[in-house]
């Protein structure tokens, strides 16, 4: 497959607070390729889940403010300017999200297969019948007339057998409190794809999970995407994370995208200093390092973010322009682009 399913033009969201203006983005351009994992990675703060919340209308606004250039274009719609009874098709059905703790998603007090069915239902109601009045869909789709109830237990049955849940059956049964962590994450996960998106977003799905569970998790993710030809969102601020799943990456810095490449590339050859910081901060098992590097400095205060590039402070390799000017994301390589004054234009 080839193609773009969500594109990112000129992003900025700037927040008003009491002690200013802060800008979670500032200037994004990204495009999430069709059937393919896009990794999204970046210390706290850079903006990735800000990113995220944009593309399902999830940010407040106000306090929240999008700058006029901005669109998030999906199926030909730019999610910034349809209306919230437009938008509510688009979530779930269009775009599904797993966040990051999955106790704080699913509702304690429903059963795990009520909590998928209702994905179900809806998906349902918004293809068949074609729901367009006013009142909330997700209001609408319990005890609703119309629907084989056969027909929605056998589809949440299958979505769990999807996610690799080995008994579905006892599964659909229990509260979510009688799951460890990772089958918690497997049902948030089937809650998505029980919606049958084209897109899912995945917001830091393993930070809370042992290694062991984490990797199989990223395996499941993987598996998912070539069987149910799902694109992905996969945001996480460990780089050693994305690389076990990722096609692509993008690494965010300050509200900016600031390198983006394949991810074998991102790795044999990183060009933004901060991407290679963050490289040299990961452990590998191929290296005979005695001790890891770490990265100078913290990430900016977006109340204060430098002038010029927004890394200079902390940049090994700084000159006098880049605290001047802003580098923009160009070409570099065969596939790759960077925004770094090391490699468009003069130094001086």
């Amino acid at each position: 497959m080839t193609g773009t399913v969500l594109a990112f033009r000129d992003v900025t969201l700037t927040f008003e607070t009491e002690e200013g203006s802060v800008k979670a983005l500032n200037g994004v351009d990204l495009d999430i390729p069709t059937g393919k994992i896009l990794g999204v990675v970046g210390e706290s703060g850079s903006g990735k889940s800000v990113l995220a919340l944009s593309t399902l209308g999830l940010v407040p606004t106000p306090p929240g403010r999008y700058g006029q250039r901005s669109s998030i274009i999906f199926d030909g719609k730019d999610l910034l300017r349809i209306g919230e009874k437009e938008l509510e098709l688009v979530r779930g059905t269009g775009i599904s999200m797993i966040f990051q703790e999955p106790m704080s998603s699913l509702n304690p007090v429903f059963k795990v297969g009520e909590q998928i069915a209702e994905a179900v239902r809806l998906r349902i109601l918004r293809k068949e019948l074609k729901q367009t009045r006013s009142v909330s869909l997700l209001e609408s789709v319990r005890g609703v007339k119309g629907i084989d109830e056969d027909r929605v237990r056998e589809e949440v049955l299958e979505v769990l057998r999807d996610v690799r849940i080995s008994d579905p059956e006892d599964a659909l049964d229990r509260y979510p409190h009688e799951f460890s962590g990772g089958m918690k994450q497997r049902v948030m996960i089937a809650m998505a794809l029980a919606a049958k998106p084209s897109l899912l977003i995945a917001d830091e799905p393993t930070t809370s999970l042992d290694v062991t569970t984490q990797a199989q998790i990223l395996s499941l993710v993987k598996d998912l995407v070539l069987e149910f030809e799902v694109s992905v969102l996969f945001i996480s601020h460990d780089l050693s994370v994305v690389s076990e799943v990722a096609d692509e990456i993008a690494v965010m810095y300050a509200g900016r995208i600031i390198e983006t490449n394949d991810v074998r590339s991102i790795f044999r050859d990183p060009k933004h200093p901060y991407t290679k910081g963050l490289l040299n901060a990961e452990p590998r098992l191929e290296e005979t390092r005695k001790s890891l590097e770490s990265l100078a400095g913290s990430v900016p205060s977006l109340l204060r973010i430098p002038g010029g590039c927004a890394f200079h402070p902390r940049c090994p390799y700084v000159f006098p322009r880049c605290e001047r000017e802003v580098p923009a994301l160009l070409p570099v390589g065969t596939s790759g682009e960077v925004a770094c004054h090391l490699y468009h234009g003069e130094k001086e």
